[in-house]
């Protein structure tokens, strides 16, 4: 009996760790101390209706994203270490792209202040239902920005999502 609970212990334990997806990731997140979360559904919409005829390119992709929230959390480099894993345990999820920027040097500051900018996803035939994009700054705070968005697009359209500018912000299709 003893083993049949422990086995069933195990396998709970085990569903937890390997059965995590991109909300409960955010939710996890969203919870830590010095986190800001945005769910930016509703303006990215507003923004989109508004800017149709100007930004054709913009409205377009913006009718394809069904959920777009963000968190931002000063992590240290334990914390972000374990983030790269809990998004790795996201089933289903590869890397869709990848750029780091070597920290340790005293021109990385300079030229550019994400140390980190990585894209995770589902595809299914080439389109893109579910993405994660994390971004760690150099900033004396490590802040880092995990992004979910929900939708159907193209690689290029996910790349387009998310416009890095060098004066610290970081905005949404723009």
């Amino acid at each position: 009996m003893k083993k049949i609970i422990l086995s069933f212990a195990m396998l709970i334990v085990a569903c937890c760790a390997f059965g995590q997806d991109a909300d409960y990731l955010m939710k996890q997140y969203k919870k830590l101390k010095g986190a800001e979360y945005k769910n930016l559904t509703k303006t990215n919409k507003k923004k989109a209706k508004k800017e149709k005829y100007i930004n054709p390119r913009f409205w377009e992709i913006a009718q394809k994203i069904e959920k777009v929230e963000m968190v931002m959390v000063p992590l240290n480099d334990n914390l972000r270490d374990n983030l790269t894993e809990n998004i790795k345990n996201i089933e289903g999820y590869e890397n869709l792209y990848e750029k780091k920027n070597n920290t340790n040097s005293i021109l990385s500051k300079n030229w550019s202040i994400f140390s980190l900018v990585q894209y995770y996803g589902i595809e299914d035939n080439d389109i893109f239902k579910d993405v994660i994009i994390r971004i760690d700054t150099q900033f004396d705070e490590q802040i880092t920005v995990i992004i979910h968005i929900v939708g159907e697009l193209s690689a290029e359209e996910v790349m387009e999502t998310v416009t890095l500018k060098q004066n610290k912000n970081i905005q949404l299709v723009q």
